[in-house]
């Protein structure tokens, strides 16, 4: 233990000399830039292991043949790249400290494992959900149409041309002839929308319990929660605001990364299940170097 408590304070303060830069420009600062040698110094297993996974997942995505018509298929591999894309996006804030927005980056990666999962395990679902997508697309160009009506008879400053609000219209038309048919693609049944809201999905995926554990948590850092931003203030030992935080933050880096890499996981799995590409001993690998890092980790291991 005293070799990993020193560990922990060890190359702590590097994000200390940034402090002026960083208060002219934030996380655009040069120094932010400059910091990442000692963080991936400081975080090396985690970091190693971390773009391993991204090199392996990226070589999975390039080898899956989808064929156009396959509804399921085109879904699962495009919420795969998706997950794929934010895991780098988010370690690329997690590395830079901006800790509250890469963890909403990680509530995105989390939803898209529910759907990418439930169109794996469930037929109707890829179905249910994309003409339920559609009605929320039509319903954005509704309110796109009204505003601009809106705009046009108050003789305030119109954001589209007047042919950009009679391709919406016709595209509102089109639709509305077919929802309300069983027959049409377009339909939504009675009752549909409800089974394709979040929570719902992930019972749908048998994530319930990731679901309640890991997206409540980082929905608090998605939406302007005032829980989600309690780390902003400074408070002495009655309690009291003394100060506001600002700059980079690398407390929860691991968490972060290992959030990441469960989901990015658990996102492989499900795409090889669906597309039947066996990499079972590749996964069992890296969740045991996770399992590894998490061992020596000094803030992961009351968290196992």
């Amino acid at each position: 233990m005293p070799g990993k408590v020193a560990r922990k304070w060890e190359n702590v303060l590097y994000f200390q000399s940034m402090s002026t830069t960083f208060n002219e420009m934030g996380f655009l600062a040069s120094s932010v830039s400059d910091s990442l040698p000692a963080f991936a110094t400081k975080f090396a297993q985690w970091v190693d292991l971390y773009y391993d996974l991204n090199r392996f997942a990226l070589q999975q995505f390039h080898s899956i043949k989808v064929e156009s018509r396959d509804l399921r298929g085109l879904l699962i591999y495009s919420c795969f790249y998706r997950t794929l894309a934010t895991y780098q996006s988010a370690f690329l804030l997690i590395e830079r400290g901006s800790d509250t927005d890469s963890k909403a980056l990680l509530r995105n990666m989390v939803e898209n494992l529910f759907v990418l999962v439930a169109t794996g395990k469930d037929n109707t679902f890829a179905q249910e959900y994309t003409v339920v997508d559609e009605s929320k697309r039509v319903n954005l160009l509704r309110n796109v149409v009204s505003v601009y009506q809106t705009l046009k008879h108050q003789k305030a400053d119109l954001f589209i041309t007047p042919r950009q609000v009679t391709e919406m219209q016709q595209e509102i038309d089109t639709y509305d002839k077919q929802k309300n048919d069983p027959k049409s693609p377009m339909y939504v049944a009675k009752g549909v929308k409800e089974t394709v809201k979040v929570n719902k999905i992930a019972e749908r995926a048998g994530l319930d319990a990731f679901y309640k554990q890991h997206y409540a948590y980082l929905c608090l850092f998605a939406h302007p929660s005032p829980n989600g931003m309690r780390d902003y203030l400074i408070t002495n030992s009655t309690g009291e605001i003394t100060d506001f935080k600002i700059g980079p933050n690398d407390n929860d880096a691991e968490a972060n990364m290992r959030i990441a890499m469960v989901i990015l996981l658990g996102a492989l799995d499900g795409l090889a299940a669906f597309f039947k590409h066996d990499i079972k001993t590749a996964i069992d690998s890296f969740t045991k170097r996770l399992d590894e890092a998490i061992e020596q980790s000094y803030t992961q291991q009351m968290k196992v």
